[in-house]
């Protein structure tokens, strides 16, 4: 299957058409193989976070959500890729651009809760694991840091 281009990451409203659709394609992918739906209290908190989508001309690719933990830390959270489009970087394009546009606002640390079984795919980022591994939704996860401040970086990280 040939994988559409992408047109780009740009950021949406809550309670736009494109974020209702966002929200059925989350459900879809990350809640309904869990045998879980997104639940208002899940969505509660959605008004004041960020929401980023990566589109190609035949729609939606892919998207995440971005909430301020602090005045220079944010999580990112729920991200998804269409299945059919999984592993043909179009996560790790997501990602770059939404980490490109956070570090552009003065954004030094970004986290995230990982499954375990997406863990490589962050390290790849330039993440590092911090602390044990967890529960959340039925399925293992590590909590994963990234320091996008050019003077606290680490060595080792690729950004």
């Amino acid at each position: 299957m040939n994988s559409p281009a992408p047109h780009g990451v740009r950021e949406i409203a809550h309670d736009s058409p494109r974020y209702h659709e966002t929200a059925r394609a989350r459900e879809r992918i990350l809640r309904q193989p869990l045998g879980r739906v997104l639940t208002a209290d899940d969505t509660r908190d959605e008004p004041i976070q960020r929401h980023f989508i990566l589109e190609s001309g035949e729609g939606l690719l892919g998207g995440l959500i971005a909430r301020a933990e602090g005045p220079k830390i944010v999580r990112l959270r729920q991200m998804w890729i269409e299945p059919d489009h999984a592993r043909c970087g179009f996560g790790r394009h997501l990602l770059e651009e939404v980490l490109a546009t956070l570090e552009r606002e003065g954004i030094e640390q970004v986290m995230l809760h990982a499954r375990v079984t997406a863990l490589g795919f962050y390290r790849r980022q330039g993440f590092r694991e911090d602390g044990p591994e967890f529960t959340e939704v039925g399925i293992p996860h590590r909590r994963m840091i990234l320091t996008l401040s050019p003077e606290k970086r680490s060595p080792g990280c690729r950004r």
